[in-house]
Order: structure tokens, then C-alpha cells, then sequence
């Protein structure tokens, strides 16, 4: 059974991975040497001084941002359609069973931000890729696809395969012409959420592209985390995956929103501010508007000197080890000071909160398990 090729020749004018694929001679995982792809050579784009942008950033879904979540909220009717279809491959186009209408409707709400190859990947993938500004480029990924709920996979487990495979190519296109990627996704990698299968690939292609990828954002779970991603070479940490929390009602969490601080010559996040409003409090009293307060800055809470994925390996370290006030504060924080909880967390679910930040791929659970005997 052949293989797909995932080293396409860089060119000029950037390929649109929006075909309809008529052919399923492919295998489900990618090529056992991803790793041997050769780097691009990149071209060096000239920039100016160190600048900081501030950029807002919320739980992604259909209304807030470019990453699609696994609730289609455009309209009510349908969406309830197709939480019991879930997110069909682009070949099904009956009537109550395709989801094309939910990435037209995408299409119809961000077409100020897009571009025609963006809309046009959009109208397919339900994903897209998208330079924001010269040396950026953001990549919305539909990981929903990979959900372990949608029942789809059942019908096309190869359909999965398709989005990591435009992936690779949006990375590698822009790794040859030096631009550095931040990725969007709504489900965090190594959740169980997620399928085996995608969950050990995009590890392999975080690895293979991690000097491209600046930056990585989530949210499906609504909790204040993040996720480190380590190298299967050597086990240094090498990136790492920001949750956005949740500006939504969840079981016993506090609203949210982050305010990501961007270096704009590396365009890795510098800072990041939370902001919560309690929502026992806004119950207490709906005549007035919620009352929303910072929560901290990461950097100045956490006493480190950058985001970098080293430092927050240091950091995890730190939690387990030499200050464990550090894990109640990371603790505190993770459902944003809910009242229920917060006060209810142990060392075990303390652990807990920690394995999920080191676990990236499914069921690999030995960087948890490092942690956990350190702590004990």
C-alpha cells in the first residue's frame, strides 16, 4: 500500500490542499521517517527592532476564532444535526449528513480575514492556513476530525490522515521561505479525547517541525493549562501548547480570557495575563455586570524568566520538587479559582493537573510517571 509523499517541493506560488481525495490507497499513519525530512532552507526576512504585540485570545469555536470546535453553534438547529453526525469526511454531501454547511457558514463569517486559498481549505478541511503578517502565519487545524466521538472514523478512519497530511505540507512550504507558525487547534494534544493514532502523529510532526512552529493554542477541556511537547531524540522539551481556558459556562469553572503578550521578531509568546470572573459572585448578584479581575501574569506569578518550553520544564520541575507552592498556585488556577474545585484537590489530583501537562501523546505516560515518583 503506498505511501503518501510528505516532502513536496517547496515553490513560490503555495499549494492549496483543498482536492476532494478520490483515492484511499493510503496508510493510516505517516511515513516512519518523518523525522528524515530534510529542513528547507529558509530565506531571512529583515525586521526592525524587538517589538511586543498583544493579541486577545479565547476558547476557540464557531463565533470567536479561526479554530472550529466540536459544537457548531451557528445555528441551533443544525448544530444539534450535527452533534449527531459529527464532522463527516469532504466526499459525503447528503443533505443532513455533510458538513459543508457548518464550513460555508465559517466561510461566511470570517471572509474579511481570509484569502481565497484560506476559504477554499476552509470550505474542505474545515481548517485553514493564513499569513497574518509577513514572517506569521497562523494554521487552524480541524482536530475535531480525530475526536473519539465522531463516528465518522468508523465510516473513513483514513479521513484523519488527510488534515495531518496538509499540515505537513503548510509547514514545510513554510519553513522553506522562513516563516515561523503559530497553530490553532480546539483539542489539546495527549487528551484522551483525541484518537491514538493522531495523537502519537502530530507528536511526530510538532517534533519534525518544532523550530517552525512558534506557538500552539487550544481549548476543548476549559481548564488553565498547557501542555510541554518533548523530543523523541533526546527528551529535552522543545515546545509547548497554550489553553485558552474557557469564556463559556463549564461545570464548576470560573469564565476566562487570556491576553497573550507576542514577541514579533520570534512570534513565541513573551507573557500571558488571565482574567476571570467569579461566578458564584455574578449569581449572587445578576442586577450588576460581572465583576472581572486579573487573575495573574504568568511570568511575574510563576517567578520565570520566559515561556520558553525549557523553562516551563524547569517550572514543572520546580512544582514536584523544591517549591510545591508553585503546584498550589498552578492548581488554584486550573479551574480558575472555582469554589467547588479547587478546595476538593489533593496531591493525587494535584498529580493529576501535572501528568497532564508532560503527556502530549496518548497513553505515554512515562514523563508522569518520572514526575510522580519525584514528588513522592
Amino acid at each position: 500500500m503506498p505511501r503518501t509523499n510528505l516532502s513536496p517541493k517547496p515553490s513560490r506560488k503555495r499549494q492549496t490542499w483543498c482536492k476532494e481525495q478520490k483515492s484511499k490507497t493510503v496508510e493510516a499513519v505517516l511515513p516512519q521517517d518523518i523525522l528524515a525530512i530534510p529542513k528547507a532552507k529558509t530565506k531571512s526576512s529583515k525586521r526592525e527592532g524587538k517589538r511586543q504585540k498583544q493579541i486577545k485570545f479565547k476558547k476557540p469555536n464557531v463565533d470567536e476564532d479561526g479554530a472550529v470546535d466540536e459544537d457548531g453553534d451557528v445555528d441551533e438547529d443544525r448544530a444539534i444535526d450535527e452533534e449527531e453526525a459529527g464532522f463527516a469526511p469532504s466526499t459525503v454531501t447528503e443533505p443532513g449528513l455533510d458538513t459543508h454547511w457548518l464550513y460555508e457558514a465559517l466561510v461566511n463569517k470570517w471572509n474579511y480575514y481570509l484569502d481565497d486559498d484560506a476559504r477554499q481549505s476552509l470550505r474542505i478541511l474545515g481548517g485553514f492556513s493564513k499569513l497574518v503578517k509577513p514572517g506569521l502565519r497562523v494554521i487552524s487545524l480541524n482536530n475535531n476530525v480525530a475526536y473519539k466521538y465522531n463516528w465518522w472514523l468508523a465510516y473513513d478512519p483514513l479521513d484523519a490522515k488527510r488534515h495531518l497530511d496538509w499540515l505537513i505540507e503548510e509547514l514545510y512550504n513554510a519553513e522553506a521561505v522562513g516563516e515561523k507558525v503559530h497553530i490553532i487547534a480546539h483539542i489539546p494534544p495527549g487528551v484522551p479525547d483525541l484518537t491514538k493514532t493522531w495523537s502519537r502523529e502530530y507528536n511526530r510532526i510538532v517534533n519534525r517541525f518544532t523550530s517552525t512552529i512558534a506557538a500552539e493554542f487550544n481549548g476543548h477541556t476549559h481548564s488553565d493549562e498547557f501542555k510541554i511537547f518533548y523530543s523523541s531524540v533526546d527528551g529535552s522539551p522543545i515546545n509547548v501548547a497554550w489553553n485558552s481556558g474557557g469564556a463559556t459556562a463549564y461545570s464548576h469553572y470560573n469564565l476566562n480570557y487570556k491576553v497573550v503578550t507576542v514577541d514579533t521578531i520570534t512570534y513565541e509568546p513573551m507573557d500571558i495575563e488571565n482574567y476571570i470572573y467569579n461566578l458564584t459572585e455574578a449569581n449572587f448578584t445578576p442586577e450588576r455586570r460581572p465583576h472581572w479581575f486579573r487573575l495573574y501574569d504568568f511570568r511575574t506569578t510563576f517567578g520565570i524568566n520566559n515561556l520558553s518550553a525549557a523553562s516551563m520544564d524547569d517550572l514543572v520541575l520546580r512544582m514536584v520538587t523544591s517549591n510545591r507552592n508553585l503546584l498550589e498556585l498552578y492548581s488554584a488556577f486550573f479551574p480558575k479559582l472555582s469554589d467547588r474545585r479547587w478546595f476538593s484537590c489533593n496531591d493525587y489530583c494535584k498529580l493529576d493537573q501535572i501528568c497532564k501537562i508532560v503527556v502530549t501523546e496518548l497513553w505515554e505516560r512515562g514523563k508522569c510517571e518520572e514526575l510522580t515518583s519525584l514528588f513522592f
